[in-house]
């Protein structure tokens, strides 16, 4: 996008696109999408449905990424356990990715 670097992402439901960057040395959340915080998570998310149903509408986001930027996609239980404490935020930031997949 004109040279920069951007995300998008479309959600239907509660799991999370979390945006971090390194500020001073501590990790700065930026954004987290479509959950703001780990009290905003609930027991009814609009869902796609096997059921006839209409679909719920897909919310839509996106952002600018710069140099060193990390991006988490996650559950809900994960996104909601990683907002709940910003050490949680740091050690997902630096992990080494090996220690998160196994």
């Amino acid at each position: 996008d004109g040279g920069r670097s951007r995300w998008r992402a479309l959600a239907v439901g509660d799991s999370c696109v979390l945006h971090l960057r390194r500020n001073g040395g501590r990790w700065s959340l930026l954004r987290s999408f479509p959950v703001e915080s780990a009290e905003a998570f609930g027991s009814h998310p609009d869902l796609l449905s096997s059921v006839n149903m209409p679909p719920s509408t897909p919310v839509l986001a996106a952002g600018d990424l710069a140099p060193g930027d990390v991006l988490i996609a996650a559950t809900d239980a994960v996104s909601e356990w990683l907002l709940g404490d910003e050490d949680r935020l740091t050690f997902a930031a630096e992990a080494p990715l090996d220690v998160i997949k196994d």
